[in-house]
């Protein structure tokens, strides 16, 4: 048995165990493993993935994140935890910071109070970069027909995949567990995609119902969200915006000077209590 000491963090109700990769150097093939384990909220600690990072050099972190299937992704809130965490073990000092995360240096800033903000590069809807099968952007289009019904909206990658569908109403449970995970593994996704169900609430404010890639339904998606700005400034065609949106557990603010220039986002993280991980 091996104990491993962990911190569960949250952002907007997207909850994260946390873990230091120096203390767990012999763990490091097993990481998709214990992803799964954590995650489990019957027999393990229970969270929307496992976080695995370790300070690089000053105000500087590396950064891995675990879905609770096992399968490594970029993660927006994930990273919002990573950052204060890193504050709160004073890893991190005012001024600029930078965050290794899945391939990309993410770059940001401490303030003296210990506030936050990160610089969310332009969204992608390239659909080799996202990927899909599909031959061109699919922007505000007729996406795909679940079971006779068609589904209109946006798929593009902020460092991961996400399928945005605007409705007038975000759905009850039964078409939202029905329809998400079928376009989830839909063909026209050879590596799956998370879901956004999105209904503008008014104006610059949106509201999400949200099933991520090997997750299923979550309280919050930081990259969702952001795909979810990204793609209403596009549609709306508006400039130096800031753009609300409510997550079932909160709310994260985006602010771009437009669509495909880069763009800041704001919102809280927590850790909400730590411990011991026997595996």
């Amino acid at each position: 048995m091996k104990a491993i000491p962990f911190w569960k963090m949250e952002s907007v109700g997207n909850n994260f165990v946390l873990i230091h990769l120096e203390d767990n150097a012999s763990l490091i093939e097993f990481l998709p493993t214990l992803a799964v384990k954590a995650s489990d909220r019957h027999f393990g600690i229970g969270s929307d993935g496992l976080l695995a990072l370790r300070a690089t050099g000053p105000n500087r972190l590396f950064l891995r994140m675990f879905n609770p299937d096992g399968t490594e992704d970029f993660c927006g809130n994930g990273l919002r935890c990573a950052i204060a965490h890193a504050i709160g073990e004073c890893w991190f000092n005012a001024g600029d910071f930078v965050v290794d995360h899945f391939g990309k240096r993410v770059e940001g800033a401490v303030d003296d109070q210990g506030a936050f903000s990160y610089r969310f590069e332009p969204a992608s809807y390239d659909p080799a970069a996202i990927p899909t099968v599909a031959s061109g952007e699919l922007f505000d289009t007729e996406l795909l027909e679940i079971e006779g019904k068609s589904y209109r909206g946006s798929v593009l990658s902020t460092g991961t995949a996400h399928t945005l569908l605007p409705v007038s109403e975000l759905p009850g449970d039964e078409e939202f567990f029905r329809v998400s995970p079928l376009i989830e593994s839909h063909p026209l996704f050879p590596e799956r995609t998370s879901v956004m169900w999105v209904m503008e609430e008014a104006r610059s404010k949106l509201r999400l119902r949200i099933w991520e890639r090997g997750a299923g339904e979550t309280w919050g998606c930081g990259s969702g969200s952001a795909a979810a700005a990204i793609d209403y400034l596009r549609r709306n065609d508006l400039k130096e915006a800031c753009v609300q949106v409510v997550n079932p557990g909160g709310v994260l603010e985006f602010r771009f000077p437009a669509w495909n220039e880069p763009g800041f986002s704001y919102g809280p993280a927590r850790e909400v209590f730590r411990g011991r991980f026997y595996v």
